[in-house]
């Protein structure tokens, strides 16, 4: 049997591994935030100064003409999609960025009616 001062010992060393946890785990979800806020905003620059291009079709064709510095897919991009997209930009070293968005999501940044699990930005 634990005597109370070591039950107590132990529910504050637990408290503070839980509190290192929590703050560990908040610095992450912060990096992650600004990693995305930075693609996204590589997405609006690419947009307002008419160097995206959107659509599957379209980023492979440029993806394997060499004409593309950079893409971007949507988190529910379908496997098939990815799966060329990846492997052609990895042919022509162009990286390759899976946003926290859906394709619905993309499609309203991109002030589009439709959606958009595609995007690749012109610049090479």
């Amino acid at each position: 049997m634990k005597t109370q001062e070591e039950m107590e010992m132990m529910e504050e060393e637990t408290e503070e591994f839980t509190e290192k946890k929590g703050k560990k785990q908040k610095r992450e979800q912060n990096t992650e935030q600004r990693a995305e806020d930075v693609h996204l905003s590589e997405v609006r620059q690419a947009l307002v100064a008419g160097n995206a291009l959107i659509g599957a079709e379209t980023v492979l064709k440029q993806l394997r003409s060499g004409n593309l510095k950079k893409v971007f897919l949507a988190k529910n991009c379908p496997v098939r999609v990815r799966a060329d997209v990846e492997q052609y930009a990895q042919l022509g070293s162009v990286p390759v960025v899976t946003l926290l968005l859906n394709n619905e999501e993309l499609g309203i940044i991109c002030k589009k009616n439709f959606f958009v699990a595609v995007l690749g930005v012109l610049g090479k």
